[in-house]
């Protein structure tokens, strides 16, 4: 049994605890959790079940015996269910093949994990070293327990021992100090991660079962790291079929990828969560079509459509002969991207017009079908960052948009939107925003190229406007504007540059006193909000939809709809 050390935290208490944090050290701005870590002998509780609060422990100065392991605290904020869905009181079973069916193809499973569509897809073949459960409390997984130094700059993570890739070589620390470096690489394309990873300036492996992280400065998202860094086998990643193969040590077993077709994953029979997972196999089917999707799930041809539309998931959700999980604690967001290295967007107030031109609202109720939530803030409700009172700081204005223009010395203004064939909805709103915009004198053009073009498109700058999702922004507030290229202070996918904004953002990230990263977090929101060089359109509540008989897929908290299906079964 683990123990872990628990107090009551401000989001930055952890950094000002005045010693170890032994165990699972929580989020910087929730409490810190308390609990036991699953041995190989104990299966994890079902994902779509949140853990009971109680009441928060008196802090401490030392660890305690595992004898003594207090209660885990009462979190800031009330946890939302994820899971949306049927009950049964049947047992789950092994056995069976689960068939899944998604809009897109993936980037390749091991080359590009951040690379949605990849990454969503990535919990089946690897672990991270922890994860976030529905309270945002970091829990373990690979890391058994881990402990923060007093200042902050030092962090010793204990692995957990016996685990294997399914290749059977023996996971150790030598594989953390890998995959850490790893992400530095630019060919990989894993800038969310390069920055956090580059805060580490050296890399200690005591032995095969501990590391510690050296920082430069305290850094309240180091645990954001954490959660998101799958572990892949090193062998494997730099062998001839790396781009194309995964290995790691999660629940299932790569085993075919035909592009544009289907993948195939088998059970790993050594995994190191006894009993789990209970399915034999998972095959996800490449189905392009959303309406072709729902046809075959309807017809049995599909147990599982994994992210469908919003207005067909809602049409699911009424029909008693299927379950339907929303990932309502989701920190993904549709937004408009804007070029600003391209006149006349270059001027902030042609982009506040814009910004007013776009009816959130109708957008939620009649595309989204009321699945999801209109913003103009990039915060979910659980951050600490949220401020409802900017809400709606934008509100849908075409009179307030025409006289922005009027103020740049803008008229007869033509316009370029590409949008992603990866998002239906997007390719809907960007057709109200044609008609929209058109009324006050600008023209629009719409364009949905495939996504690989567009992303090479968004990569050269060659744009004026584009519609796509961001995500990260449930986490420690700063890792937004470090993971998501399309806010990312260092260099983001707008070419917006700032040194204001890199103060702030540098500063927030660095802060340890909560009422100042507070009056930080809203000079940010409000910078945001005045350049409006990237704008939220409404927050994305992804979705499962399954036959009542498939049960325990879920989305893996705070990792951008990952979906976990270690849990998932089918009755007989």
């Amino acid at each position: 049994m683990t123990t872990y050390r628990s107090r009551s935290l401000t989001r930055r208490g952890l950094l000002q605890a005045g010693s170890l944090l032994v165990g699972a050290s929580a989020l910087p701005w929730l409490a810190a959790c308390s609990s036991s870590a699953p041995t190989p002998t104990q299966a994890p509780a079902a994902a779509t079940s949140a853990p009971a609060a109680t009441s928060p422990a008196p802090a401490a100065t030392s660890a305690p015996a595992a004898s003594s392991a207090p209660a885990a605290p009462t979190p800031t904020q009330p946890a939302q269910s994820t899971t949306v869905a049927a009950k049964t009181t049947a047992q789950p079973r092994s056995g069976g093949s689960l068939q899944v069916g998604r809009l897109v193809d993936i980037h390749g499973p091991a080359d590009s994990l951040m690379a949605n569509p990849s990454y969503i897809l990535s919990a089946q073949i690897y672990n991270a070293l922890i994860h976030y459960d529905e309270k945002y409390q970091p829990q373990p997984e690979l890391a058994e327990s881990w402990e923060i130094s007093k200042d902050g700059k030092q962090v010793a993570i204990h692995l957990r021992q016996g685990v294997l890739f399914h290749t059977g070589r023996e996971f150790t620390s030598d594989d953390v100090k890998y995959n850490t470096l790893r992400v530095r690489d630019p060919k990989l394309g894993m800038g969310q991660l390069k920055t956090m990873s580059e805060w580490i300036t050296d890399i200690q492996t005591p032995d095969k079962y501990t590391v510690i992280y050296n920082l430069s400065a305290p850094r309240a998202a180091i645990l954001d790291l954490l959660n998101f860094l799958f572990i892949v086998d090193r062998e494997t990643a730099e062998g001839p079929n790396g781009n194309r193969k995964g290995v790691g040590t999660g629940p299932f077993a790569f085993a075919e990828w035909v592009p544009g077709d289907h993948l195939r994953f088998t059970k790993n029979p050594h995994y190191w969560v006894s009993g789990r997972p209970y399915l034999d196999e998972i095959v996800i089917k490449i189905i392009k079509d959303a309406q072709s999707l729902g046809v075959q799930l309807e017809a049995g041809v599909l147990n599982l459509a994994e992210l469908l539309p919003e207005d067909q998931t809602a049409q699911y959700q009424k029909d008693s002969k299927y379950n339907v999980v929303l990932s309502t604690l989701s920190g993904q967001f549709y937004y408009i991207g804007i070029n600003v290295t391209k006149p006349p967007l270059d001027n902030k107030l042609v982009r506040q017009a814009i910004n007013h031109a776009i009816d959130r609202q109708r957008f939620v109720q009649s595309i989204l079908a009321g699945i999801g939530q209109a913003t103009c803030i990039p915060w979910p409700p659980q951050s600490p960052a949220y401020d409802a009172s900017k809400l709606n700081a934008y509100s849908f204005d075409l009179d307030k948009a025409r006289s922005l223009l009027q103020q740049a010395g803008v008229s007869n203004l033509q316009l370029d939107l590409m949008t992603t064939i990866a998002f239906p909805a997007l390719t809907q709103q960007a057709q109200i925003l044609q008609s929209d915009l058109a009324k006050i004198g600008v023209t629009l053009k719409v364009e949905t190229p495939e996504p690989a073009v567009m992303q090479q498109r968004i990569d050269a700058m060659n744009y004026q406007l584009q519609s796509s999702t961001f995500a990260y922004a449930d986490l420690e507030p700063s890792s937004l504007l470090i993971m998501a290229a399309p806010w990312n202070y260092k260099g983001n996918s707008s070419g917006f540059k700032s040194d204001q904004y890199t103060q702030l953002v540098e500063s927030a990230a660095a802060e340890e006193d909560p009422v100042k990263r507070k009056q930080l977090d809203s000079q940010l929101t409000d910078l945001l909000l005045d350049e409006s060089f990237t704008i939220p359109i409404a927050r994305r509540f992804g979705s499962l939809v399954m036959p009542s008989k498939v049960h325990g897929p879920a989305f893996r908290p705070a990792t951008t709809q990952v979906i976990s299906l270690e849990n998932a079964w089918i009755e007989a």
